[in-house]
């Protein structure tokens, strides 16, 4: 009997069977469905999937999130592609669902993020290790502690453009049920594009300046406190922030750390 799932864009997605050949669109995905047992069958990635590093050398790269080389991809011919919206254009998606099973996520909150595991494992067969893994994250995350103030927050991820993280983001979602508050709240983008008269107007006690997707530097940091210099303003790991999957394990700790650092301020 073939295996019918629906994706978080509550499309119909048809597998003959579990997978044998798997193409992640997704670093953090990829790194996910290594930790799930299934390096073996991952038949393709982006040139971005570089976690773990051991593991996925060997992958053929197919290009970045937004750019695949189709041409390689149908070589590989693979039984399911997993791609997300966040990073995969729905141009692509849609050429891409023509010749193969794509199933896409769509991650906004950690419930999501915890459910995406699930799902995961469901869809290549390993739903034990799958619940297993999401059962050990969901109780780090338990361990983090709360602010014992409030404290609203901007969170930067791209400079030329300025753009910021807004309200309906994985990002925000894992920041506000810990106590912080996004001072992007009125925005309803998902990722908010701030002009400079816009910026010079914001208010916030603290700005995180994330590794990646653009890597933020010390001037960077001086550039920010020169303009808000009544705020801190920390240059931090994008992926305990962005990655969801696996690298919410050590995502956890990150976070306790930096509250706790906070808490103790």
């Amino acid at each position: 009997m073939p295996l019918v799932f629906t994706d978080d864009l509550k499309r119909e997605v048809t597998l003959a069977s579990h997978p044998e050949r798997i193409v992640s669109l997704c670093p953090s995905i990829t790194e996910t469905l290594v930790k799930l047992g299934l390096s073996s069958k991952l038949a393709g990635r982006t040139d971005y999937c570089y976690r773990p590093e051991e593991e996925v050398e060997h992958i053929p790269r197919l290009g970045g999130p937004k750019d695949i080389r189709i041409e390689e991809l149908k070589e590989i011919a693979p039984q399911l592609i997993i791609a997300v919206r966040e990073e995969n254009s729905q141009e692509q998606i849609n050429t891409l669902q023509e010749r193969f099973p794509v199933f896409v996520f769509d991650v906004t909150t950690y419930s999501q993020a915890l459910d995406m595991i699930n799902k995961l494992g469901e869809l290549t067969g390993k739903e034990d290790n799958a619940v297993e893994m999401a059962h050990e994250i969901d109780q780090a995350f338990a361990q983090i502690p709360q602010l014992t103030t409030p404290l609203s927050f901007l969170y930067l991820i791209w400079k030329d453009p300025l753009m910021a993280a807004g309200k309906r983001t994985y990002i925000n979602s894992i920041l506000a049920a810990h106590g912080f508050v996004n001072c992007l709240d009125s925005f309803i983008q998902r990722y908010v594009t701030l002009n400079i008269e816009v910026f010079k107007k914001l208010s916030f006690d603290l700005a995180l300046l994330p590794c990646e997707p653009y890597e933020f530097t010390e001037e960077d940091r001086k550039d920010v406190l020169a303009f808000f210099p009544h705020s801190d303003v920390r240059l931090v790991d994008g992926e305990a922030f962005s990655w969801y999957g696996y690298r919410m394990l050590s995502a956890a700790s990150y976070l306790k750390e930096l509250i706790l650092s906070l808490n103790n301020k």
